[in-house]
């Protein structure tokens, strides 16, 4: 999912609706179909419109981060336009006017889309984009019956979480584990969420996930010599749930 992410904007491409621009969307209508066509495959899904729509949408709303070449060209473009006009100005000849008439059907193009929202001059794409991706969400919301969906993505918090093993015997839980069973996983998603405590914020839910378990998965990779009280903390259920420990996708995944 990465290597796609990173794949499907690459510096190339990017530089690319920044500098040139293109009047005629077809072209990136049929690079976005292309991506579509290599995610499916990838993934061996189908997705229909609202489910595409979704994975084309940034993290932070609740989409795949895929994006739409389509969409994106015009506000990079003009972003990367108003950023340089002064080094234009200083490039090109001084003795005569010139009008960038491409930015200029650009500029209307994309005022006939969104309004006229953003000043020409503004030099920022996240400002460029926004109605882009207003229009996006909105239209996604419109093909989504799903009132949880709904919620989820108009509260635009994204979720981090953190997995940690606890030992029962280790150290640092010890003393709340002789009195109470089932305390260090508490104790550890409390640690949890005062170091990550700027995690939760309007943007971001932060989810700890904690299992306590007294068994040692490092003996095995380290040797009993190297085993300190933080190894001790990398646990498995070896002993207990045998499929669990042999499940290497699942440990890789963690």
């Amino acid at each position: 999912m990465v290597l796609l992410l990173q794949a499907a904007f690459l510096p190339r491409l990017v530089y690319f609706l920044r500098t040139s621009p293109l009047l005629d969307v077809s072209i990136l209508n049929s690079f976005d179909d292309h991506l579509r066509d290599a995610f499916q495959s990838i993934f061996n899904i189908k997705l229909d419109q609202k489910n595409w729509l979704q994975g084309t949408l940034p993290i932070f709303v609740g989409g795949l981060g895929l994006g739409s070449a389509a969409e994106l060209a015009p506000s990079a473009f003009l972003a990367s336009a108003a950023a340089t006009v002064a080094l234009q100005d200083l490039m090109l000849p001084r003795d005569g006017i010139y009008v960038d008439n491409f930015r200029m059907q650009i500029y209307d193009m994309w005022r006939a889309t969104n309004g006229d929202v953003v000043a020409l001059e503004n030099p920022s794409q996240k400002h460029w984009i926004a109605p882009c991706l207003n229009r996006s969400v909105d239209r996604w919301l419109q093909l989504n019956g799903s009132t949880f969906d709904k919620a989820r993505i108009m509260a635009g918090r994204s979720l981090a979480w953190d997995v940690t093993l606890p030992h029962t015997m280790a150290d640092r839980y010890i003393g709340y584990t002789s009195v109470e069973a089932g305390t260090a996983a508490l104790k550890a998603s409390d640690f949890k969420n005062e170091k990550y405590v700027s995690l939760n914020n309007l943007s971001k839910i932060f989810q700890p996930i904690c299992i306590e378990t007294p068994h040692l998965i490092a003996q095995q990779k380290l040797g009993s010599s190297q085993l300190t009280n933080t190894n001790k903390c990398m646990l498995s259920f070896e002993k207990i749930f045998p499929e669990f420990y042999n499940n290497t996708e699942l440990w890789n995944y963690w």
